[in-house]
């Protein structure tokens, strides 16, 4: 638990690079309820990282730190089908949070979790006046 727990720290303050993007991930997760598929993980991301002013990531980027994440054991991935307009369902994969309440609490207190909330409330409340 302790290297979990040390680990996840470093992630969280990594600047650059995979690990950045890893921290980015578990952070998009803990915003949506710990829970969302493999697209809907990418195009948050790159709402995420647009409104803190950085570059999104690739498809493949988010692919390869969703594998690491998983095999440190910070998520659980499952393949699924989800639903879709069109009728038809596609395959997927469910990326769900494997964290405890303790660390869930660290991510919303992450810095880049309450900076990315704050432009989202200025945002939305120039939006409604």
């Amino acid at each position: 638990m302790r290297i979990k727990n040390e680990r996840l720290d470093e992630i969280l303050s990594a600047s650059s690079g995979l690990e950045k993007l890893m921290g980015d991930i578990l952070r998009v997760l803990t915003i949506f309820t710990g829970a969302l598929w493999l697209w809907e993980i990418y195009q948050e991301l790159k709402g995420f990282r647009f409104t803190l002013g950085e570059e999104p990531p690739t498809l493949g980027d988010v692919t390869r730190a969703i594998n690491k994440l998983s095999n440190e054991g910070f998520i659980l991935t499952e393949k699924r089908i989800r639903a879709s307009l069109g009728g038809e369902g596609i395959e997927d994969v469910l990326i769900t949070l494997n964290l405890s309440p303790r660390e869930r609490i660290k991510l919303l207190m992450d810095k880049r979790v309450r900076e990315y909330q704050s432009v989202r409330q200025r945002v939305f409340k120039l939006a409604r006046e």
